[in-house]
């Protein structure tokens, strides 16, 4: 009997230590807890976007069945969890869990922190490295899903979007930026260490060169996808030639595409002057009409009677000397600096007096640059009688 009291007690101590039968209870058994179900956080860095000016962008998600616990947050060397981004390899910022989520959403399971770095990435086109948990101080239920690999473009890239030659043979230039952040302001001025430069050839031959400032003095550029216009006062050379407009000569602007910064035009330009008609007048008297066809006036130094800039002109009869002088005489009024302007001149003097030839032609010294130097004279046969 006393056997039988004993099992009976060790049968229901045994029934309590297996959370069966006490005191009469038949169900709701709890169950003991299994070695290796316990939960464990898992950050991943979900995603790497580059935004507005450049900027980057870290979402972080917690995937693991467990939160982020304190001791991962904070500046300990000891605990708390780290992250770096690198560019091409080299170090861009790095820094502690805190920054990332300064707001400890990951301390829920399943849960998303943003952050976005106010310092631009570098430009061009790059491969950005972004890695959360770089000392290992977290324990995950992942170890090995802890960075993300994004190639981007990024950065300014300026254009010569247009060249164009205006009124007088002018020289306009339109910049664009089209790239995907601002000029900065180290790109203006005239530093030689920062500042952007540019030039302008024609030929090959220097025609202006300055600062970005100059094209750009409103500082336009420092807006994604913004033009600037500027026109220089002095005119292009005269003639059929090619412009070369080219800009960040010096290679200062770290930009998306380095390869994309020249422009060239062929163009022609210049006054032209043409001896538009020879009529024989009233007492066999010559009437010589000049007609500027180009596309840009007569300069002033054209005028005058300087040998060394001044146009001349002259008159033969049946290829004897009639009359020679200055442009100043033809075109006292300077009518032909306007493109397009005529100029009349009559000689009081008549002409020889029978069935001649009369040659009249302009700039006979090639003193004026003009667009075509090959349509400079006019043959007139006449009959003229003696009075």
């Amino acid at each position: 009997m006393r056997q039988a009291r004993l099992l009976t007690t060790a049968l229901v101590f045994l029934l309590i230590l297996n959370g069966g039968l006490v005191y009469g209870q038949t169900k709701n058994r709890t169950k003991m807890p299994v070695m290796g179900s316990v939960g464990h956080p898992d950050l991943v860095v979900n995603q790497v976007q580059v935004v507005d000016g450049c900027k980057l962008k870290i979402t972080l998600k917690n995937i693991g069945t467990a939160g982020v616990p304190d001791s991962a947050y904070g500046s300990s060397p000891a605990t708390s969890v780290q992250f770096r981004a690198t560019v091409d390899g080299s170090p861009f910022i790095s820094g502690w869990l805190d920054v990332l989520d300064s707001a400890k959403a990951l301390k829920r399971p399943g849960a998303y922190s943003h952050w976005t770095w106010t310092r631009p990435l570098p430009a061009g086109t790059k491969t950005v490295l972004v890695e959360i948990d770089t000392s290992n101080k977290l324990a995950e239920a992942n170890e090995t899903n802890n960075s993300y690999r994004k190639t981007y473009t990024c950065g300014p890239d300026l254009v010569v979007n247009q060249v164009q030659v205006v009124d007088g043979c002018k020289l306009k230039i339109t910049l664009k930026n089209i790239g995907t952040a601002g000029v900065p302001d180290s790109a203006y001025g005239s530093s030689p260490a920062t500042s952007v430069q540019f030039r302008a050839t024609v030929d090959g031959s220097p025609f202006i060169s300055g600062w970005l400032d100059t094209l750009d003095s409103a500082r336009a550029l420092k807006t994604p996808g913004a033009y600037s216009h500027w026109t220089w006062t002095s005119p292009l050379p005269a003639g059929s030639k090619t412009v070369l407009v080219e800009i960040d000569t010096s290679d200062k602007l770290a930009e998306a595409s380095e390869t994309n910064n020249s422009y060239r035009k062929t163009y022609t330009c210049g006054p032209d002057l043409v001896v538009n008609q020879v009529q024989v007048v009233d007492g066999c008297k010559l009437k010589i009409t000049l007609k500027n066809i180009g596309t840009a006036g007569v300069p002033d130094s054209a005028y005058g009677s300087s040998p060394a800039t001044s146009v001349q002109f002259r008159a033969t009869v049946d290829g004897t000397p009639f009359i020679s002088s200055w442009l100043e005489t033809l075109d006292s009024a300077k009518a032909l600096k306007t493109p397009g302007a005529y100029s009349h001149w009559t000689w009081t003097r008549p002409l020889p007096a029978g069935t001649k030839t009369v040659l009249v032609e302009i700039d006979t010294s090639d003193k004026l640059a003009e667009v075509n130097e090959t349509n400079n004279s006019y043959r007139k046969a006449y009959t003229c009688t003696p009075e």
